[in-house]
Parts: structure tokens; C-alpha cells; sequence
């Protein structure tokens, strides 16, 4: 049979074991919603910025073609050879970057557009020199501005496609710390419920019982041979009550003797 003592010790350390397991779980859980959802939240980020870079140069590229086909032919092939090394780097250090299978294939659809956009940029500047300037003009709408346009939708697909799952992922991220504060509640819920439990069992077996035994020597007088303490336990308030009434016993005998 346990000591009193001992049962509550033991009752308050698992008190204290609920709430640290509680602050561990809900500590691990929080690092890593955090972690996770941190990457993916920079990595969208990225591909955000990067495709406004993309977009920018394209405006370049395209005002280099309009500069060339104006006849600044110099200066608008500089501007296009430039546009385009840049957007090559982007969209292969995006692609590089890229964590989720549907990121890659928009931005493989990039390319694709902006490859066919390129080279019609390229083919118009070849056959700048042999063409009037009205027929350059007619160039330019019918076939590379369409060609333009297509890669700029293609863009803004993608870039609204990260805005979405940064949305997508702020929700989970929220759901998660919901998730992950539920343990920590659980276990505060159940230590208070485990505290009010714990006071009835103190209250029960200890406090009761002294009140009983002060009861019973308040009433104590010299004809009885024991205390009228009823207590049902057996630990160490049981063993005090049956010290006093040994004591009480000795007394009697003691009394008998000198009479």
C-alpha cells in the first residue's frame, strides 16, 4: 500500500509531466507548420519577384524590337540580346527552384511562348532591311505582338498560380497552429480536471481524516477506551489513530493501576 506521501508526489509529478508533454508536442508541432510552410511561402515569393523580372524584360525586348524595326537597328538588337539572356537565366533559376511539379510545367510553358516569341523577334529583324516600313508595322501587330501577348499570359497564369498557394498555404498555416495548440489545451483541460480530482483525493484521504481525529479527541472523555474516529483508510493517518488509541489503552491501564 502506498504512503500518503507518496501518492501525492506521484499525483502532482504526473500533473506536471501532462503539462510538459503538452508544451512539447505543441512546441514540435509549431516548428514544423513553420519550417515547412516558411520554404514554401519564400519560394513563392521568389518565383513572384523573378516573374515580374521576366515580364520587365520582355517589355524590354519588345521596345527593342520596336526601336530596331524603326530603324535604331544598333542599339534595339543590344537591348533584345540583352532582354534575352536575362530571361533565359531567370526561367532556368526558376525551373532549378521550383519545389512542386505544376510550377515546373508553368513555367515550362514560359519557355515554350517565350521561344516562339523570340524567334519571330529575331525573323522580323531579318527581314527588317528588305521590307518597307508600313509592312514592318503589319509585321509587328499580325504575327510577334499576339506572340508577345502569349507570353505575358503565360506569366500572369504563373504568377497568380504562386499568389494562390501563398494563400493556400497562410490557411494551412493557420489550421496547423490550430491543430497544434489543441494538444496544449487537451492537456490544460485534463490537468485541471486531474486537479480537481486530486483535491477531492486529498480532501478524502487526509484532510477528512484529521478532522475526524480532532472530532474524536475534541469528544474524547476518560471512560472510553478508544477514539470514535471511524476512519477506513490504511496509511499513515490509519496508523496515527491506532497510536492514540494504544496511548488511550496505557492510560486506562495506568489509571487502573494507581486506583
Amino acid at each position: 500500500m502506498l504512503s500518503l506521501k507518496t501518492k501525492i508526489t506521484f499525483s502532482f509529478a504526473l500533473l506536471i509531466f501532462m503539462l510538459i508533454v503538452a508544451g512539447l508536442m505543441s512546441l514540435s508541432e509549431f516548428k514544423k507548420v513553420s519550417s515547412s510552410a516558411d520554404q514554401i511561402i519564400k519560394n513563392k515569393y521568389a518565383s513572384i519577384k523573378q516573374s515580374k523580372s521576366i515580364l520587365e524584360s520582355l517589355e524590354h525586348e519588345n521596345t527593342g524590337l520596336l526601336m530596331f524595326l524603326a530603324g535604331n537597328m544598333e542599339e534595339g538588337m543590344k537591348i533584345i540580346s540583352e532582354s534575352d539572356s536575362t530571361i533565359q537565366k531567370i526561367i532556368a533559376e526558376t525551373t532549378a527552384s521550383a519545389i512542386e511539379k505544376e510550377g515546373k510545367d508553368y513555367l515550362l510553358t514560359i519557355d515554350e511562348e517565350y521561344q516562339k516569341f523570340h524567334s519571330s523577334v529575331l525573323t522580323a529583324c531579318r527581314k527588317a532591311n528588305s521590307i518597307p516600313l508600313d509592312e514592318r508595322n503589319k509585321l509587328y501587330l499580325t504575327e510577334i505582338h499576339p506572340l508577345f501577348s502569349s507570353v505575358k499570359s503565360a506569366v500572369d497564369v504563373f504568377v497568380k498560380h504562386n499568389q494562390e498557394n501563398i494563400i493556400s498555404q497562410a490557411s494551412f498555416v493557420s489550421q496547423r497552429s490550430k491543430r497544434a495548440i489543441m494538444p496544449a489545451l487537451v492537456s490544460i483541460i485534463a490537468a485541471i480536471l486531474f486537479s480537481i480530482i486530486l483535491n477531492f483525493f486529498i480532501n478524502e484521504y487526509f484532510v477528512s481524516p484529521i478532522k475526524k481525529i480532532t472530532e474524536a479527541v475534541s469528544s474524547f472523555y476518560p471512560e472510553q477506551y478508544n477514539l470514535n474516529s471511524k476512519i477506513n483508510s490504511k496509511d499513515e493517518i490509519k496508523e496515527l489513530e491506532k497510536e492514540i488509541n494504544k496511548m488511550i489503552l496505557r492510560l486506562q491501564r495506568s489509571r487502573s493501576q494507581n486506583e
